[in-house]
């Protein structure tokens, strides 16, 4: 890279005009006062500005999980986030549209009743994903995750993808920063030791039951 040109966290290319600071990981995941350790990355304004209409999804499907019911999350529904939704028709139309019921059954297969559920927009959730990614692998490097690096998010939900999981975090060490976005959830750069070359953020709630 050509020295004192800055390149955008996110897509590495040379930002042509002026840098905007984005935040990582998003503000508007978190409640007020936001953290006073939130730290912001060099992005090209295509980048900053062409996220926001996702990442405003990526909350509002976390508002539609156990997340809501914590006092974090109880805040960002109070506040900013929740008149964001009441005035963007766009998003609440895009959630309903995903609704449906089905029927719930239990891990031994014990039928629970019906069940309304979220058909969520899976590629439009793991773009923020890969965002955030590559944002929280600047500030644990100080370096760019080159473009032609993959990304491959992973959901986990629910107690059996929690147990399959398990046996990963002996194995992860924190990185420089740490966020409680809300009392079930964190979210920080993890590296898989011991290569210490591939890593992983963790952003999940985990369920009361566990």
């Amino acid at each position: 890279m050509a020295r004192g040109v800055r390149h955008c966290t996110y897509c590495c290319k040379p930002i042509v005009g002026k840098a905007t600071a984005d935040h990582c990981p998003p503000k508007q995941l978190f409640p007020a006062p936001l953290p006073n350790n939130l730290r912001t990355v060099d992005a090209c304004e295509p980048c900053n500005a062409g996220a926001k209409i996702d990442e405003d999804y990526f909350r509002a499907v976390l508002l539609q999980t156990e997340i809501a019911d914590t006092p974090a999350g109880k805040r960002l529904l109070a506040g900013k986030a929740g008149r964001g939704f009441a005035k963007d028709k766009g998003l609440r139309a895009t959630l309903v549209r995903g609704m449906q019921w089905l029927d719930a059954t239990s891990e031994t297969g014990i039928l629970l009743g019906r069940q309304l559920v979220i058909d969520v927009e899976r590629a439009r959730l793991e773009r923020i994903a890969v965002k955030i990614a590559r944002g929280l692998f600047w500030l644990e490097h100080g370096a760019l995750l080159p473009a032609n690096v993959g990304i491959f998010p992973r959901f986990i939900v629910g107690n059996a993808l929690y147990e399959a999981a398990a046996p990963m975090l002996p194995h992860l060490r924190w990185g420089k920063y740490h966020w409680q976005a809300y009392s079930t959830t964190s979210m920080c750069w993890l590296t898989v030791a011991p290569t210490q070359r591939s890593g992983c953020f963790g952003f999940m709630g985990r369920p009361s039951s566990l």
